[in-house]
């Protein structure tokens, strides 16, 4: 339950770091590690840095699906777990 909650907080934070890229692309240089990352990547502009951040961001957004879908099947199979041990 920590877990899921700590991986929420990191996935509205590339939420949020996504939308700031789009908005002002410039302004992703101002962060010391984007700086290093840039320089590494050799980036000369902040529309390079939004395929890596649309890939995360795509990636974010699957693993939801994929989270909400393992909630409705876990729900799923309880309710007819309990369901067929009231039956008995």
């Amino acid at each position: 339950m920590v877990l899921a909650a700590l991986y929420e907080a990191v996935s509205m934070g590339v939420v949020m770091s996504f939308m700031g890229v789009i908005t002002r692309p410039e302004k992703v240089y101002d962060y010391p590690f984007v700086y290093e990352l840039a320089i590494f990547l050799n980036d000369v502009n902040g529309s390079d840095m939004m395929l890596p951040l649309k890939i995360v961001f795509v990636t974010i957004v699957i693993s939801g699906v994929i989270r909400s879908l393992l909630l409705y099947v876990s729900t799923r199979v309880s309710f007819i777990a309990v369901t067929d041990m009231g039956s008995c």
